[in-house]
């Protein structure tokens, strides 16, 4: 299991944390032990992949998946901030167009959704590389992390 060292699982949390945060949905969170490198992101730990015992196969998978996945999320993130920004101008402007803030609004959510169904292709593909076992742990760990980025979940009044 060296080949699984905590720097690699940070890089798979980062990532998916990236596209959480970035798309502003506080959504689609994955993995394990978040490397010093990442951790001021604020992120929380997620799931630990060295529980799942992967096999040195099924870590150079993964380790695909996610250079692949890195180079598609990192691209929607810019267009993400890009976005925001120009929203904003939109709203300081001396006279406000309404048209174009919600025009801008939308283009925001355009790229949330896309964001967010990569994210979900993401993670099922990386199901797909690990065992019945491996992947109902994965899952089931991913989905609980999910839930604790909604903070309305967590709010005193909620409960």
């Amino acid at each position: 299991m060296s080949l699984i060292s905590k720097k690699w699982i940070g890089g798979i949390v980062f990532l998916a944390i990236l596209a959480a945060l970035c798309v502003g949905m506080m959504g689609w969170k994955t993995q394990s032990m978040i490397a010093s490198a990442y951790e001021s992101c604020g992120a929380p730990n997620a799931i630990n992949l060295k529980e799942l015992g992967l096999s040195p196969q099924q870590v150079s998978k993964i380790k695909g998946l996610q250079a692949a996945y890195r180079k598609k999320i990192v691209g929607l993130c810019q267009q993400h901030c890009d976005e925001k920004m120009k929203f904003a101008k939109l709203l300081e402007a001396d006279r406000v167009d309404g048209s174009a803030v919600r025009a801008s609004t939308a283009e925001i959510a355009r790229i949330e959704r896309e964001s967010e169904q990569m994210t979900t292709e993401h993670m099922l593909a990386m199901a797909q590389v690990m065992d019945e076992k491996q992947s109902k742990i994965f899952l089931r760990k991913f989905s609980t992390e999910i839930v604790k980025t909604c903070p309305i979940v967590f709010a005193p009044e909620a409960k």
